[in-house]
Protein backbone atom coordinates (compact mmCIF):
# COMPACT_ATOMS: atom_id res chain seq x y z
CA UNK A 1 0.00 0.00 0.00
CA UNK A 2 2.85 2.41 0.76
CA UNK A 3 6.01 2.25 -1.33
CA UNK A 4 8.46 4.76 0.12
CA UNK A 5 11.35 3.47 2.20
CA UNK A 6 11.23 6.52 4.46
CA UNK A 7 8.13 7.46 6.42
CA UNK A 8 8.05 11.22 6.94
CA UNK A 9 7.25 12.19 10.51
CA UNK A 10 6.44 15.89 10.02
CA UNK A 11 2.71 16.42 10.53
CA UNK A 12 1.41 19.30 8.41
CA UNK A 13 -2.20 19.10 9.56
CA UNK A 14 -4.28 16.95 11.89
CA UNK A 15 -7.96 16.79 12.75
CA UNK A 16 -10.69 14.35 13.61
CA UNK A 17 -12.54 12.58 10.84
CA UNK A 18 -15.37 10.16 10.16
CA UNK A 19 -15.12 7.25 7.76
CA UNK A 20 -18.66 6.53 6.48
CA UNK A 21 -18.21 2.76 5.83
CA UNK A 22 -17.18 2.22 9.48
CA UNK A 23 -18.02 3.70 12.84
CA UNK A 24 -14.73 4.78 14.33
CA UNK A 25 -13.99 6.10 17.79
CA UNK A 26 -11.26 8.69 18.21
CA UNK A 27 -10.73 8.92 14.44
CA UNK A 28 -7.73 11.07 13.56
CA UNK A 29 -6.51 12.15 10.11
CA UNK A 30 -2.92 13.32 9.81
CA UNK A 31 -1.40 14.93 6.73
CA UNK A 32 2.30 14.23 6.26
CA UNK A 33 4.55 15.39 3.43
CA UNK A 34 3.81 12.27 1.37
CA UNK A 35 0.63 10.68 2.76
CA UNK A 36 -2.51 10.95 4.83
CA UNK A 37 -2.74 8.55 7.76
CA UNK A 38 -6.12 7.61 9.18
CA UNK A 39 -6.27 6.07 12.65
CA UNK A 40 -8.99 5.22 15.12
CA UNK A 41 -10.72 2.38 16.95
CA UNK A 42 -13.45 0.09 15.63
CA UNK A 43 -15.11 -2.37 18.04
CA UNK A 44 -12.01 -3.07 20.11
CA UNK A 45 -9.54 -3.17 17.23
CA UNK A 46 -7.25 -0.48 15.95
CA UNK A 47 -7.98 1.00 12.51
CA UNK A 48 -5.07 2.27 10.40
CA UNK A 49 -5.12 3.28 6.73
CA UNK A 50 -2.85 5.25 4.40
CA UNK A 51 -3.61 7.46 1.42
CA UNK A 52 -0.32 8.03 -0.46
CA UNK A 53 -0.42 11.48 -2.04
CA UNK A 54 1.43 10.29 -5.14
CA UNK A 55 -1.49 7.92 -5.90
CA UNK A 56 -4.21 10.61 -5.68
CA UNK A 57 -5.59 11.51 -9.11
CA UNK A 58 -8.35 13.84 -8.00
CA UNK A 59 -10.08 15.16 -4.89
CA UNK A 60 -13.73 16.21 -4.86
CA UNK A 61 -14.68 18.70 -2.16
CA UNK A 62 -18.23 19.11 -0.84
CA UNK A 63 -17.92 21.86 1.76
CA UNK A 64 -21.45 23.24 1.56
CA UNK A 65 -22.41 21.57 4.84
CA UNK A 66 -24.29 18.51 3.60
CA UNK A 67 -24.63 15.32 5.62
CA UNK A 68 -22.33 13.23 3.42
CA UNK A 69 -18.57 13.13 2.99
CA UNK A 70 -16.84 16.45 2.38
CA UNK A 71 -13.68 14.96 0.78
CA UNK A 72 -13.68 12.22 -1.86
CA UNK A 73 -10.24 10.90 -2.88
CA UNK A 74 -9.91 9.18 -6.28
CA UNK A 75 -6.79 7.01 -6.46
CA UNK A 76 -4.88 5.74 -9.50
CA UNK A 77 -5.97 2.14 -8.92
CA UNK A 78 -9.65 3.12 -9.11
CA UNK A 79 -10.35 3.13 -5.38
CA UNK A 80 -12.50 5.91 -3.99
CA UNK A 81 -12.10 6.94 -0.34
CA UNK A 82 -14.82 9.13 1.17
CA UNK A 83 -14.11 11.03 4.38
CA UNK A 84 -15.82 13.58 6.58
CA UNK A 85 -12.94 15.81 7.70
CA UNK A 86 -13.29 18.39 10.46
CA UNK A 87 -11.93 21.73 9.25
CA UNK A 88 -12.67 20.71 5.66
CA UNK A 89 -11.80 24.09 4.15
CA UNK A 90 -8.39 24.07 5.88
CA UNK A 91 -7.75 20.54 4.54
CA UNK A 92 -8.78 21.67 1.06
CA UNK A 93 -6.44 24.65 1.09
CA UNK A 94 -3.50 22.68 2.54
CA UNK A 95 -3.90 19.72 0.18
CA UNK A 96 -4.28 21.89 -2.91
CA UNK A 97 -1.10 23.75 -2.03
CA UNK A 98 0.72 20.50 -1.22
CA UNK A 99 -0.42 18.72 -4.39
CA UNK A 100 0.42 21.72 -6.58
CA UNK A 101 3.92 21.82 -5.08
CA UNK A 102 4.67 18.10 -5.28
CA UNK A 103 3.25 17.23 -8.69
CA UNK A 104 2.35 20.25 -10.81
CA UNK A 105 1.57 18.27 -13.97
CA UNK A 106 -0.69 15.62 -12.42
CA UNK A 107 -3.08 17.41 -10.11
CA UNK A 108 -5.53 19.53 -12.06
CA UNK A 109 -6.38 22.80 -10.35
CA UNK A 110 -7.84 26.02 -11.62
CA UNK A 111 -5.11 27.71 -13.64
CA UNK A 112 -3.21 30.41 -11.79
CA UNK A 113 -3.27 33.94 -13.15
CA UNK A 114 -0.25 34.73 -15.28
CA UNK A 115 2.16 37.21 -13.68
CA UNK A 116 1.66 40.82 -14.65
CA UNK A 117 4.40 42.24 -16.85
CA UNK A 118 5.85 45.28 -15.13
CA UNK A 119 8.37 47.77 -16.44
CA UNK A 120 11.79 47.26 -14.85
CA UNK A 121 11.57 50.37 -12.65
CA UNK A 122 8.17 49.29 -11.21
CA UNK A 123 9.42 45.72 -10.74
CA UNK A 124 12.39 47.00 -8.71
CA UNK A 125 10.11 49.20 -6.61
CA UNK A 126 7.71 46.31 -6.05
CA UNK A 127 10.38 43.76 -5.12
CA UNK A 128 12.24 46.10 -2.74
CA UNK A 129 8.97 46.95 -0.98
CA UNK A 130 8.35 43.28 -0.15
CA UNK A 131 11.09 43.35 2.48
Amino acid sequence: MYSSAYHHKIVLLTSSFQYPPRRLLFGRARLYLDRIELTGWHVGEKFHALIPLDEVCRIEWHLEGGAGPNAVFHLEDGRVIELVLKQGSLWKHTLEERMRWSSPGRYRLAPARPPVDLPLSELITYSTGMG
